[in-house]
């Protein structure tokens, strides 16, 4: 996220979406804004700007702040700046630069840049952790409380196997339940009726020894439904959660991190992105690393979930509003 009070640089993001240049109408007056033929030094400033944000992976939001001291908004910008330059890591963009000093200072972003942000520092970093036996700190979803109690709010995760040829069908394989501190109140690995055909250690970390005397899918289902009832569930694109568990929660108690909020958490292209992606830009979680935790990626939805919580209950408020509303019916006479 970019906050900036420089009408001069949200330009040149805007060049980069439309071009040319923008009126300002506010306050009576009539100010048209330079384009990049009247000063050609905005060419090269609108071009290091469209590949920065080109070789970043992860969305990035413009918010422009008012730009007189004493407004609350220009205190919290200036107090992320001088932040992110303590932690870095800083590029200073000039505004005069030749051709091969603006590709040094995009090779330099790149090697800065974690590899979810579209860079390779994880890569070096990692080489470099190896030669000196240090680790880096990772920071990972932890719970807020000792307190194990079942909540009104919970959180959802499920991992799956393959079934059937070729392993494309999926089906429960276990189930993880978080309560409102990100505290565990249920798991459990759960035996497929039909035999597996991939288990897709890799990513779901499920191994054939782990479903061993696993309760079956009725069992698990019962369990899971009973805990669930009158309750709202967090989680991420929970539709493939209930189709693996095998019966319908109330959508309007769904808070989902991947469909209810796409003007956050959508790609360009309208999809779903990625949990890993959305724990590590909006929190600065570490998840899915390894095989995936059904615990950590529960409580990583849980995190988003309070971080945007206003906006999810407008969401919700909307969706039982519009359900709330009869429909309106034809008569044939």
């Amino acid at each position: 996220t970019v906050f900036s009070d420089s009408h001069h640089a949200l330009h040149c993001v805007g060049l980069i979406h439309g071009g040319g240049h923008k009126e300002n109408r506010g306050g009576g007056k009539r100010s048209r804004t330079p384009s990049v033929e009247q000063d050609p030094r905005w060419l090269r400033l609108v071009f290091l700007i469209h590949w920065l944000l080109r070789l970043r992976t992860a969305q990035t939001c413009f918010f422009k702040v008012p730009a007189h001291k004493g407004f609350k908004q220009n205190e919290n910008a200036d107090a992320l700046a001088q932040k992110a330059t303590i932690s870095g890591p800083n590029l200073d963009v000039p505004v005069l630069c030749s051709a091969f000093d603006a590709f040094r200072l995009l090779l330099r972003y790149l090697i800065q840049q974690e590899t979810i942000d579209g860079g390779v520092g994880g890569l070096i970093c990692s080489q470099k952790e190896a030669a000196s036996g240090k680790k880096r700190v990772i920071r990972r979803p932890k719970p807020r409380s000792c307190d194990d109690s079942l909540t009104e709010i919970v959180a959802l995760d499920c991992e799956m196997v393959g079934v059937g040829r070729g392993g494309h069908e999926s089906k429960l394989a276990s189930v993880c339940i978080v309560n409102a501190w990100g505290n565990q109140v249920y798991f459990s690995y759960c035996l497929p009726a039909l035999p597996v055909t991939d288990y897709r250690t890799r990513v779901s970390g499920i191994t054939p020894h782990l479903l061993v005397g696993a309760p079956c899918h009725e069992q698990v289902q019962r369990e899971v439904a009973k805990l669930l009832y009158e309750r709202i569930v967090v989680g991420h694109d929970l539709q493939w959660d209930f189709k693996a568990l095998g019966f319908r929660h109330p959508r309007a108690s769904w808070r989902d991190t991947a469909r209810d909020l796409p003007r956050f958490f959508n790609r360009r292209s309208g999809g779903p992105r990625k949990l890993r992606e959305l724990a590590w830009e909006f929190l600065g979680l570490t998840i899915q690393d390894g095989p995936h935790s059904p615990c950590e990626d529960a409580r990583a939805s849980l995190e988003l979930y309070f971080r945007f919580k206003r906006q999810f209950e407008e969401q919700a408020l909307a969706y039982a509003n519009s359900c709330a509303q009869p429909k309106e019916t034809t008569t044939v006479g």
